[in-house]
């Protein structure tokens, strides 16, 4: 191993420069959030899944999705993407509210806008299921879907 004048080595330097790669990379990933996922049967020993996914994954998987297969939506919803896209976009506009309520004799159904996140809240005498979605993915999958099926 060789040492210049400033006694820095070059290894020193990698691994200097890998741990502040680390410290930004990490930084990102906190930065952009993570979806959350829970579902519970509402029954004895019904069964419980929770998911915690970092966000960041999600451009970076949208980029390695097929355009044949951002294409297979349904025809009666094409015309709605490019409005799709606007909302996802100005949803981060909008302060924390709710914007769906829905209260049915069997199932309570809650969308809402809470710090920065599309939260999704479903209410069952079977189940509850609770999504949390950052708006940056919100936006980044209606992108995907309109850019891949505007041609």
């Amino acid at each position: 191993m060789r040492i210049n004048e400033k006694g820095f080595s070059v290894l020193s330097g990698t691994l200097g420069l890998a741990g502040a790669g680390l410290i930004l990379a990490g930084g990102l990933v906190y930065n952009a959030g993570a979806v959350r996922i829970s579902v519970r049967e509402n029954r004895p020993g019904g069964d419980s899944v929770r998911l915690v996914l970092p966000a960041a994954v999600i451009p970076v998987v949208m980029a390695f999705v097929p355009d044949e297969n951002l294409r297979q939506v349904p025809q009666e919803a094409l015309g709605v993407l490019p409005a799709l896209k606007i909302a996802a976009e100005e949803l981060k506009n909008l302060p924390d509210c709710t914007l769906v309520e829905v209260h049915g004799p069997d199932e309570e159904i809650t969308i809402s806008l809470r710090d920065g996140t599309l939260a999704v809240d479903v209410v069952s005498d079977e189940e509850e299921v609770h999504l949390q979605i950052p708006l940056v993915a919100v936006e980044s999958v209606a992108s995907s879907l309109v850019s891949a099926n505007e041609s």
